[in-house]
């Protein structure tokens, strides 16, 4: 996703310098679709990065295999060997010692195991979530179509 595809969704993008984005939107609707997204998403609107912003507007629950691709597996695809190691990167929404945050942990590491995907290593901060996991070609398929992701 990126901000020249906006227009789709009621957006449009004005400037963007330093660490701030200036968008418009063209309809009341727009901009009470927005505040929903970020509502849902637990987002402050006062501090919100690039990425917050994208995930706002498009709303997550409607990405596919295609968006949650890396550029990488993206250009490459995923390495021809039976079983590979692939970093997975939950966005967080809440910060790391929460319940909410603990709930959804405990949920995905329950969903790679009933799937034979195997944690090798995580990463848990209030910015950042991440898995490293040795998986099958099924499984990472398995990651990338559940949608939205059922833990």
């Amino acid at each position: 996703m990126s901000f020249d595809k906006l227009g789709v969704h009621g957006v449009e993008f004005i400037s963007q310098e330093d660490n701030q984005v200036c968008v418009v939107f063209t309809s009341e609707q727009g901009l009470a679709i927005f505040s929903d997204h970020l509502a849902k998403l637990g987002i402050d609107d006062n501090e919100i990065t690039a990425r917050q912003l994208l995930e706002a507007i498009t709303g997550i629950e409607a990405w596919g295999a295609e968006d949650r691709k890396s550029w990488a597996v993206r250009q490459y695809g995923f390495p021809a060997v039976d079983f590979f190691t692939l970093d997975i990167e939950l966005w967080p929404l809440e910060v790391s010692g929460s319940p909410k945050r603990k709930e959804i942990i405990a949920a995905f590491e329950q969903w790679l195991v009933r799937n034979g995907i195997k944690k090798k290593d995580s990463v848990n901060l209030d910015s950042l979530l991440m898995y490293r996991v040795d998986l099958d070609r099924e499984g990472a398929e398995k990651l990338l179509n559940e949608s939205p992701p059922v833990y």
